[in-house]
């Protein structure tokens, strides 16, 4: 269960934690977790990629405001990720900001999905490989294309210029019922 985060607390100094914490304790300790985050440990986000290895600077910290228990931070890297168009590798900056409220039950979570983006800690458990490896893989782009193939135009749409049927929706309007 050993990861590769780093916890930094003024009480605690520096010290390897595991891929989970409790999260009651770190919230009420406002917990900071800051580190590097190999991709070994992250199998889906590393399956998204074009199978170079990477690591992610991670800072999250656990806290309670007035209103609610939160996790919040950011993720960066340089990930290598396959262009949609030449499906060659390329370098991306994955820069993501998180900030999450967490909640206790599948309801409460439900309730507050429009409002915040709401983290169900189950068993007491906040996973933060699990969560890392979430917000990396929404802030992934969804078609991704390397530097060479943004610079060049689209190549237009194949179309017989003298093809003059009529629209199907244009036939539409002669149909009698």
């Amino acid at each position: 269960m050993g990861g590769n985060f780093i916890i930094r607390a003024p009480e605690l100094g520096t010290m390897s934690i595991p891929q989970f914490v409790k999260a009651s304790l770190a919230v009420a300790g406002s917990e900071s977790f800051d580190g590097r985050l190999s991709l070994h440990s992250l199998p889906r986000l590393r399956g998204a990629l074009d199978g170079l290895d990477a690591e992610l600077d991670v800072n999250l910290r656990a806290y309670r405001d007035a209103t609610a228990d939160w996790l919040a931070g950011s993720i960066a890297g340089e990930l290598h990720l396959p262009c949609s168009r030449c499906l060659e590798p390329y370098a991306w900056p994955l820069q993501a900001e998180t900030r999450l409220r967490l909640v206790g039950s599948e309801a409460e979570e439900q309730l507050l999905l429009q409002d915040f983006d709401p983290y169900w800690v189950e068993d007491d458990r906040l996973e933060l490989h699990r969560i890392v490896e979430d917000e990396a893989l929404l802030a992934l782009p969804m078609m991704g294309t390397c530097p060479v193939c943004r610079a060049q135009p689209l190549p237009a749409l194949e179309h017989d210029v003298g093809d003059k049927r009529p629209s199907p929706l244009a036939q539409l309007k002669n149909l009698k019922l």
